[in-house]
């Protein structure tokens, strides 16, 4: 009885101090939640304080603080919300002393961001959420996240929060796991997470690495996007990693065959082509040739007195490749000059006898 009575008066005391006490339900009438608050009366709270997580059964314990003192017949007064509220100020207080991980749930989306349960409302701003820019900012709405407190301002009722800070700390330890097993060179498996303007993220094993804009295609892209899209699965080169930066460079087109070196391939220094001119400029002449090969010839290349429109053909030799457009560098001119030689060669050699009139006349 005296262990009753001590702990009634503990409870009175906590009461009247505003102090958060655990109590247990006696009953849920029609519009209230009776608690057993150590007095003669019941202690009442309004069922509308349990909307949102649904009611409690009786003989189980809740958390209330006194909003107003019984006397007489009028039972004492207490919320749960305002508990819960001052249990969550003193928790978020300490774990932003002590950066302790918390977990909350995102209740919806709002101006710059999204509101947060954490037995308070805190503040997630939309740059803290992710790892990196998303596309369907609602995606978060609904679950559960962890987070760190970054600010807090009791007189203002204002909280913010970080999951972010969360999630860099999780990456930062994968990637530490996953450096030890990759190399330079090697070719795994990835999938696309996101695409920005410099280039795309992808994922290869919990851990994020950069696929550079220049290093998506032999010609490169204007964005991402216009090769790639988000979930999509690749094979990746990893082209380089900086262990203290924790920072992977993959790269998509080192594992397709480069342009120019097929181009030199097929078309060796020297070799006689044809095609038709579809652009002339001040630089040069643009050309056409069979199969979708393009070909440049600068104008200092064109043959003396050479005038070319669009539509003509064009002969020449090839005399290279441009490693950034892939077009085949073209010589009218050197062209014209293997021609005279060859025709001097014959000349001299008698062999179809030529006069110096027959190679003085145009071409054949």
């Amino acid at each position: 009885m005296a262990d009753w009575l001590k702990a009634a008066d503990n409870l009175k005391s906590a009461l009247s101090h505003d102090e958060v006490v655990w109590v247990p339900v006696v009953q849920v009438t029609r519009d209230d939640v009776l608690v057993d608050v150590g007095e003669k009366l019941d202690g009442i709270v309004s069922k509308n304080e349990f909307e949102s997580k649904g009611l409690p059964a009786p003989g189980e314990t809740i958390a209330v603080i006194i909003e107003k003192r019984g006397r007489g017949d009028h039972p004492t007064r207490l919320s749960h919300a305002k508990a819960l509220a001052k249990l969550g100020w003193e928790k978020a207080e300490h774990a932003l002393q002590s950066k302790e991980i918390l977990e909350g749930k995102v209740l919806r989306q709002i101006k710059g961001g999204y509101l947060v349960d954490m037995g308070l409302s805190a503040f997630l701003p939309l740059s803290l959420a992710m790892l990196r820019p998303a596309g369907d900012a609602s995606k978060l709405v609904g679950r559960d996240i962890r987070f760190r407190i970054i600010e807090l301002d009791r007189d203002r009722n204002k909280a913010v929060i970080s999951r972010k800070a969360v999630l860099e700390e999780e990456e930062k330890g994968r990637k530490a796991e996953v450096l030890k097993k990759i190399h330079v060179g090697q070719i795994l498996d990835a999938k696309i997470i996101s695409l920005v303007s410099f280039g795309v993220f992808a994922d290869i094993g919990g851990i994020e690495g950069l696929i550079h804009l220049s290093d998506i295609a032999w010609m490169t892209p204007r964005h991402p996007k216009d090769v790639l899209q988000p979930s999509q699965k690749v094979k990746v080169k990893v082209l380089a990693i900086d262990p203290e930066l924790q920072k992977i460079s993959l790269g998509l087109k080192q594992l397709q065959p480069n342009p120019a070196d097929m181009l030199r391939k097929k078309f060796p220094k020297g070799t006689k082509v044809s095609g038709q001119v579809r652009k002339v400029s001040a630089k040069g002449v643009e050309v056409s040739l069979a199969g979708g090969t393009r070909g440049f010839a600068a104008s200092a290349e064109l043959a003396e007195g050479e005038i070319c429109k669009v539509g003509d053909t064009m002969v020449a030799i090839t005399m290279g490749v441009n490693d950034k457009t892939f077009e085949l560098l073209l010589s009218p001119k050197q062209f014209q000059h293997k021609k005279d030689r060859e025709r001097v060669r014959q000349y001299l050699k008698g062999a179809p006898p030529l006069t110096l009139g027959d190679l003085l006349k145009g071409d054949e």
